[in-house]
């Protein structure tokens, strides 16, 4: 899941610490309500260090009233696709799913990879796979896509 729309309204505030706007707000729920209505319930949400990421977890964390296990992994901001296949090699293979929140192009390009198409990932954005191995063994390769929503498509 890519992150909800941030604000640039406060220029003193580093990239790291842009919280979300309104809008941002709105859509991290609607799409946490999606995603609950979908049957989708994570065991595992890894969350990038920036503000936006960690309040769009939150809007999930409320829409499951508090079922997420959710943590923070500060690699995940700036990083690279080799930072996210690190990050997943290291999941506990009793994880059956695994929701990570970041950001693009990073995000963009691994949707894309895995679902062997060109993703486009805007704001608040989901693409759900199932990954036909382990976690330790994942690897960027095509996969099966289950799902893909964001907030404008309805």
């Amino acid at each position: 899941m890519r992150h909800a729309k941030s604000s640039w309204k406060d220029t003193s505030l580093s990239d790291l610490d842009r919280p979300l706007n309104g809008r941002g707000r709105r859509a991290a729920v609607a799409m946490a309500k999606r995603l609950k209505i979908a049957g989708y319930l994570p065991d595992l949400v890894i969350v990038s260090s920036a503000l936006r990421t960690q309040q769009t977890a939150q809007a999930l964390q409320k829409v499951y009233r508090g079922q997420l296990r959710l943590i923070t992994e500060p690699i995940l901001y700036e990083a690279t696709p080799a930072d996210y296949e690190t990050v997943i090699h290291r999941v506990d293979e009793a994880i059956d799913h695994l929701m990570m929140i970041g950001h693009n192009p990073t995000m963009e390009w691994l949707a894309s990879v895995l679902s062997g198409r060109d993703v486009t990932l805007p704001t608040a954005a989901y693409i759900r796979f199932k990954i036909a191995n382990q976690w330790q063994h994942f690897s960027m390769a095509p996969c099966v896509e289950m799902d893909y929503d964001f907030p404008k498509s309805r």
